[in-house]
């Protein structure tokens, strides 16, 4: 998978920033009266979050073709926590059905859960740089 760059540019006449990858856009801030946020936009911890659960629900769609199974119901629901020591805890809580049953399905939430370039990131820890541009 060839590297992947966003920007983030600060939104004029507030605090918030406008993020883009390519054509698609989103806005992060902070709750509203926390360190100048309006609550215009996600917060950190709430894309995270989105992040997670976006890849999961990606990985699961490409093991499912991997694994030739058809995916007939899916629901992945994301609960992140900020624990005292500046690191998250995230639980992945899936609803999933298969055209070919729930063995199956257990199948592919095991492939999905092994192959997921997010969560398994996160779990492992991967190096994060922050440097002047």
């Amino acid at each position: 998978m060839p590297a992947l760059t966003v920007q983030f540019r600060r939104l004029e006449t507030t605090r918030a920033a406008v993020g883009w990858a390519g054509v698609k856009a989103i806005i992060a801030d902070r709750p509203k009266d926390l360190a100048g946020g309006m609550g215009l936009g996600l917060s950190g911890g709430e894309l995270q979050a989105l992040a997670l659960g976006a890849g999961f629900c990606n990985q699961l769609q490409l093991s499912a073709e991997a694994l030739g199974l058809e995916i007939t119901a899916l629901e992945v629901d994301v609960d992140l926590a900020i624990e005292g020591d500046l690191l998250a805890g995230a639980t992945i809580r899936t609803r999933l059905a298969t055209a070919e049953g729930e063995a199956d399905t257990d199948r592919l939430l095991a492939h999905a859960e092994a192959n997921s370039t997010i969560s398994n990131s996160c779990t492992r820890g991967f190096p994060v740089t922050v440097a002047r541009r």
